[in-house]
């Protein structure tokens, strides 16, 4: 990588190119040719120096004093040698224009704009460089929204997106209200309640709540690794975080007003120190309820424990939080646990099995952005129900794998280990406030169908509580016969449905059987296509081939909670 500096984008003027494009350059350039015609075009006719040109990125901004913002970050910004020099012939990339430093949004899109101009008249092909920046939390930027961590949501990509630079670049808001809004509805639609034992009346009126734990008053508590603040903004301190943000404390101040909080820290994140543990205790004892958060502090390379570079040891929470948590427990107050993490951690010891006592509640937000603050105080009152189903499973030992449900059969609890891997909550997993009630499963049109064929299964979903709700159903595959290995259940579709009481809408799937594990037939095989419904478990659909071009409904059945 080849340090650049901001600056010099604006001050530099464009040069003309080289030459004017002809020939192959001015077929490449033609938006009326198709796009693989166009690459075609200048594949073949680039010289060996222009296509060694668009391998090199060059890091806009790169420092090698400080603690940088990527690992190896000295060893990338040494002797870079001069802009011009790098330019000519063309460039593959530019990295991180606006991320590795504090860069007001207008001066960061001329600045990019300014760059491109050059770097197209400094090649003949008139070829832009493509620009990277981090989007893991958000456009990784001063001032940019921040957004909940892929781990809770799913990529999205508006449509009419246009990689286009701004037509108003003095005037580029990146903490708009369209932003914002979509950050609220990631946050609200992806935290999920793991356990509700009965959240306690408090918390959705009035009376006393203890607040404590390492993550209730902190903003950073929500954020991920490469959100802006946490990725950068913590080199330059004296800046703030660029972006209105209260922690969960100031949320639980709010909503509603009225209600006693008291508030203990408990502990550190870290720190093994457990002074604090007595005076949280306190604080638990003298309240009706005690909302303890818990879990990670996000930072790079080695600056936290979850982000690029935090790698542990095992799955147990950091620090002292779960000896905060049992201590929290054993007052006899009613504890819900809101957990803040970047990974799933082992909850076991914390939920209540056995005779043992657990907490009475407990609430997951992989770091929910700017927006999950208020999100999660409306969802632990009850103001928001939620309906997000946990996209990985929640392990009962630290000593487990964070892994994926997409086991094979020996992944799985079996008799040839003492160890059982079932995980504490499977995928998929989640609660609601509203419940649900299934019937009429079945396959719509003929029970047989060719192999190469489709199939429509559907079922009748009823809310049957007093509250809208949402209800995800899912719909998984099992293949008991193929001839290689092949996960237990793999998920293979889901609709969401937004329900109001006594609300009865028919929810269906359009399946095509695309998969290419066996070979010939199985006469008495299975498929087995499970729709999970929250707090009553999954229903299986199981299909009986009968013969290698068709497959016949055999039954319905149940199977336990979880995948």
């Amino acid at each position: 990588m080849i340090q650049h500096t901001t600056e010099r984008h604006v001050s530099d003027a464009a040069t003309a190119r080289p030459t004017e494009p002809t020939g192959a350059e001015r077929s490449w350039g033609d938006p009326n040719r198709e796009p693989r015609e166009r690459v075609e075009y200048a594949l073949e006719h680039m010289t060996i120096e222009e296509r060694i040109s668009r391998l090199v990125g060059l890091w806009v901004g790169a420092d090698s004093s400080g603690p940088g913002v990527a690992p190896q970050q000295h060893d990338m910004s040494q002797d870079p040698p001069a802009w011009e020099d790098v330019i000519a012939g063309g460039l593959g990339q530019l990295t991180r224009p606006f991320g590795p430093r504090l860069v007001e949004s207008g001066a960061g899109a001329r600045s990019l704009a300014a760059s491109q101009a050059q770097i197209v008249a400094a090649n003949r092909w008139g070829m832009p460089a493509l620009a990277h920046e981090e989007y893991l939390s958000g456009f990784a930027a001063w001032q940019a929204t921040n957004y909940p961590v892929p781990l809770a949501w799913g990529d999205l990509l508006d449509d009419g997106w246009s990689p286009g630079p701004p037509t108003a670049p003095d005037a580029v808001d990146l903490d708009a209200e369209r932003g914002r809004g979509l950050a609220l509805r990631l946050a609200q639609e992806s935290v999920v309640v793991l356990e509700n034992s009965g959240i306690p009346r408090p918390l959705s009126g009035t009376g006393s709540i203890a607040v404590v734990g390492p993550r209730a008053d902190g903003p950073m508590a929500m954020l991920g690794c490469y959100s802006f603040p946490a990725h950068v903004g913590v080199n330059h301190p004296d800046k703030g975080l660029g972006v209105e943000m209260p922690s969960l404390l100031d949320a639980f101040r709010e909503e509603p007003p009225d209600r006693e909080i008291r508030y203990a820290l408990g502990c550190d994140v870290l720190d093994p120190d457990r002074a604090g543990i007595e005076v949280a205790v306190g604080a638990a004892r003298a309240a009706e309820v005690c909302v303890v958060a818990v879990g990670d502090r996000a930072g790079l390379v080695g600056r936290g424990t979850s982000g690029e570079g935090c790698d542990v040891q095992d799955l147990r929470l950091p620090g002292v939080e779960e000896d905060l948590v049992h201590a929290l427990i054993a007052t006899g107050t009613p504890v819900v646990v809101v957990l803040l993490t970047g990974r799933p951690s082992a909850l076991g010891a914390i939920v209540g099995e056995g005779g043992r006592e657990g907490a009475s509640a407990l609430v997951q937000a992989f770091f929910p952005s700017q927006l999950g603050v208020t999100t999660l105080a409306r969802v632990v009152s009850g103001a928001v129900n939620p309906s997000g189903p946990i996209p990985v499973s929640v392990p009962r030992e630290p000593g487990s794998q964070p892994g994926t449900y997409l086991s094979a059969p020996l992944g799985r609890r079996i008799e040839v280990s003492n160890l059982d891997p079932t995980p504490l909550f499977g995928f998929g997993h989640g609660l609601t406030y509203s419940s649900f009630a299934w019937s009429e499963a079945a396959v719509r049109g003929e029970s047989h169908w060719r192999t190469d064929g489709r199939v429509r299964v559907g079922l009748s979903v009823t809310n049957t509580s007093s509250r809208p709700g949402t209800e995800v159903v899912q719909l998984y595959l099992h293949d008991p016969v193929a001839q290689v290995t092949r996960p237990v259940v793999r998920l293979i579709g889901y609709a969401r449905l937004l329900l109001g009481p006594g609300s009865r809408p028919m929810s269906s799937s359009r399946w095509r059987r695309t998969s290419r594990t066996s070979r010939g037939a199985r006469v008495g095989g299975s498929w087995s296509r499970a729709l999970s419904s929250f707090g009553s478990g999954p229903r299986v659909w199981t299909f009986e081939a009968s013969s290698h071009r068709s497959w016949r409904v055999r039954s319905v059945s149940w199977i336990t909670r979880g995948c």
